[in-house]
C-alpha cells in the first residue's frame, strides 16, 4: 500500500500545469532581515520531554515503547542530549529516526480499494521527542517576528476551529451590516502535505532569515525518508518518500505553515483565511459584476502560486457561495461564473466549513439539522444499551457520542432562534430521561439539575464568556481581540466595573447583532463585575459557575 500512495503522490505532481515559468516561489517573498540558526539543547528540556511522552502512544519501527522511554528517562537524557547536540552541529539527521511505519485504516467503501484506506504514519518516539526541540526553536522564532500569515488559524497555540470560524463570520456579518454581500471561494488543495516540493520549502526557508547550517540540517531532515506498511503483522518491504512534509511527525505541520504562508501574497481583493491547507478567500461587493470581477482576478493570482509552488486543486470539489440577506441576495441581478484551469467552479447554497454546515443566509438550520440528525441516531444507542449499564456509564457515553455535537463550535451558531434552541433541547432532555428513566410527568430542569447538566443555552452562553475571558487577557488570537474595544474613561463614571465594559458596535441589522463582535461585547458587559474582576481563568470559570447556577435555579 506504501508504494501505491507514493505513486499516486508522483502522479499528482506530475500533472500539475506548468503556466508560469518566469515566475519563481520568492516572486511572493520579501527577504527578512532577520536570522534564524539551531541552538543547542539543555538536557533539563530533553528530561522533561522524555516524561511527558504518552505511554500509551503507538510503537515506531525501533519497536522501542514509550513506556521504556519514561522509565529509563533519568538514565538516557544526558546522552539523548548529546546526540541531538552533535546532530545540531554536523546538520545531520539520523537516518535510522526517519522511516515511518504506516497503518491503513479503513474509512469506507470497497476493503479492496488502497483509496478506501486513510495511512496512519507511526515515527520513533526518539525522533519526534528531538523534533518537539527544533519546533520550539523555530515555532518561537517565525511567532515572535510575526511572519506567519495572521489568518492561519491550523497548528498554532491559541487558535481552533472556533476562532477561525468565529473570524471569517463577524466579517461576513459586518459586510452584511454594511448593505453588501460577500463572495466567498472555498478552496480544495489535493493532498498539499503530502505533494510540499523541499527544494521550494528549503528557499523559502532562506528567505524568513533560516541560516545555511539550519538550512542544510532541515535538507537532511526531509531527505531520504522511507516508509513501510504493516498489515495484519506483516510488514512491507521500505520504499522512499521523495516529497511532502513528514506526516505524524512534530516538525511537518509548522513546515507546512511555512510552505502555504505567502498564499494571500497572491490575492488583490480578496481576504484569505486558513485551516492549514483549508483555505477559503472572501471578497465584498455590492453586486454580483464587481464580484465576479474581483474573484476571477484574484484567481488567476491563485492559478499562478498553485502553479510556481507545485501544489494542485481539486477543481470540482472547489466551489463558492454568494452570502447575504435573503432579500440582498434576491435583488442581486446577473449571475457569476467562475472557472479554474478551464473547469468551470460550482455556485452552492450551503458548504461545510470545519464542520460546520454554513448557508448563504447565516441561518444555520442546515447545521442544527445536521446536528438533530446525529444525536437522534445516537439516542437510539444509548437507550438500546440502558438495561445493561449503570447510569453514570449511560452519562459517560453521552459526554462522548451525544454531547460533542452540542458543543462543537456553538459559540459560532449560538444566536440561533427560538424554535431551532427548542428542537436541540428537546433532544437533550430526551437524553436525561432515557438515562434516569423518568416519565414525562417529571419537569425536563428538574431532570437536568439532578445529572447536574447545564440546559444547552446556558452551556453555550458560559462557552462565550469563557472566550469572552481569554479573548480580553490575550488567550486568543489577535484578530479576535482586535473585535473589541474597551469604554472609554469619560463613559466610566470612575467605575471600577465600567472600566472592564466594552463598546458595543453600531448595527444597522440583525446579523451585526448576532455576529461575535457585537453578541460577545453583550455578554460581557451583562456579567457581575465579581465575575470580570478575576484575572485568573480558573478563577474566572469558578465565580462565572456559581452566578450561571445562581442565575438558572432564579430562573425556575
Amino acid at each position: 500500500m506504501s508504494v501505491c500512495l507514493l505513486c499516486k503522490d508522483s502522479i499528482i505532481i506530475s500533472k500539475i500545469p506548468v503556466e508560469q515559468a518566469n515566475i519563481r516561489p520568492e516572486h511572493f517573498l520579501s527577504m527578512k532581515d532577520t536570522s534564524f540558526h539551531l541552538k543547542k539543547v539543555e538536557p533539563s528540556r530533553v528530561l522533561k520531554l522524555l516524561n511527558g511522552v504518552n505511554a500509551r502512544k503507538a510503537t515506531g519501527i525501533d519497536k522501542i515503547s514509550n513506556r521504556i522511554f519514561k522509565i529509563a528517562a533519568p538514565i538516557i537524557y544526558g546522552s539523548l542530549t548529546d546526540i541531538f547536540n552533535l546532530s545540531i552541529a554536523s546538520n545531520v539527521f539520523p537516518s535510522d529516526w526517519k522511516v515511518a511505519k504506516i497503518s491503513p485504516v479503513f474509512k469506507s467503501g470497497n476493503k479492496s480499494e488502497a483509496n478506501n484506506y486513510r495511512p496512519i504514519s507511526v515515527l520513533p518516539t526518539i525522533a519526534r521527542v528531538f523534533e518537539k526541540l527544533v519546533f520550539e526553536q523555530l515555532y518561537s522564532y517565525f511567532s515572535e517576528n510575526k511572519f506567519l500569515y495572521a489568518h492561519q488559524s491550523g497548528f498554532r497555540a491559541l487558535h481552533s476551529t472556533v476562532t477561525a470560524l468565529l473570524d471569517m463570520t463577524n466579517e461576513w456579518c459586518c459586510n452584511i451590516d454594511k448593505g453588501m454581500v460577500s463572495g466567498v471561494l472555498f478552496l480544495d488543495l489535493k493532498k498539499a502535505f503530502d505533494t510540499v516540493d523541499h527544494e521550494i520549502l528549503l528557499k523559502k526557508l532562506r528567505w524568513y532569515g533560516v541560516e545555511t547550517p539550519a538550512v542544510s540540517w532541515f535538507r537532511s531532515y526531509l531527505a531520504n525518508r522511507k516508509q513501510v506498511c504493516y498489515v495484519n503483522g506483516v510488514m512491507s518491504a521500505a520504499d522512499f518518500v521523495t516529497c511532502g512534509v513528514p506526516q505524524g511527525s512534530i516538525l511537518g505541520p509548522l513546515l507546512f505553515l511555512i510552505y502555504v504562508n505567502d498564499i494571500p501574497k497572491s490575492l488583490n481583493y480578496g481576504e484569505a483565511r486558513l485551516f492549514a491547507d483549508d483555505t477559503n478567500l472572501t471578497f465584498s461587493g455590492c453586486s454580483l459584476p464587481s464580484l465576479q470581477d474581483k474573484m476571477t482576478k484574484d484567481l488567476k493570482g491563485i492559478a499562478s502560486w498553485l502553479s510556481i509552488n507545485k501544489l494542485t486543486l481539486n477543481v470540482l470539489k472547489t466551489d463558492f457561495m454568494v452570502i447575504g440577506s435573503r432579500q440582498r441576495v434576491a435583488s442581486l441581478e446577473g449571475e457569476i461564473n467562475l472557472s479554474l484551469f478551464h473547469t468551470e467552479l460550482e455556485r452552492v447554497q450551503s458548504v461545510k466549513c470545519l464542520g460546520v454546515n454554513i448557508d448563504e443566509y447565516l441561518t444555520w438550520d442546515n447545521h442544527i439539522l445536521s446536528i438533530r440528525q446525529k444525536v437522534t441516531r445516537n439516542l437510539s444507542i444509548l437507550k438500546k444499551v440502558k438495561p445493561v449499564l449503570k447510569v453514570e456509564n449511560l452519562i459517560d457515553i453521552y459526554r462522548s457520542i451525544i454531547e460533542p455535537y452540542f458543543t462543537y463550535c456553538c459559540i459560532v451558531w449560538d444566536t440561533i432562534g427560538e424554535t431551532q434552541m427548542a428542537n436541540l433541547q428537546k433532544l437533550q432532555n430526551r437524553a436525561a430521561r432515557i438515562i434516569t428513566g423518568a416519565s414525562y410527568l417529571k419537569r425536563s430542569c428538574d431532570l437536568l439539575a439532578e445529572l447536574g447538566w447545564l440546559n444547552l443555552e446556558v452551556m453555550r452562553q458560559r462557552q462565550k464568556a469563557i472566550l469572552m475571558f481569554k479573548v480580553l487577557n490575550g488567550l486568543t488570537p489577535p484578530y479576535l481581540s482586535e473585535m473589541f474595544t474597551h469604554k472609554t474613561s469619560f463613559q466610566n463614571y470612575g467605575l471600577r466595573s465600567s472600566k472592564m465594559n466594552l463598546e458595543l458596535p453600531k448595527c444597522r441589522t440583525n446579523y451585526y447583532k448576532n455576529s461575535f463582535a457585537f453578541s460577545g461585547a453583550k455578554l460581557w458587559n451583562d456579567l457581575p463585575p465579581s465575575v470580570k474582576d478575576e484575572s485568573s481563568l480558573k478563577r474566572f470559570v469558578c465565580k462565572l459557575d456559581s452566578y450561571t447556577t445562581g442565575t438558572s435555579n432564579a430562573s425556575k
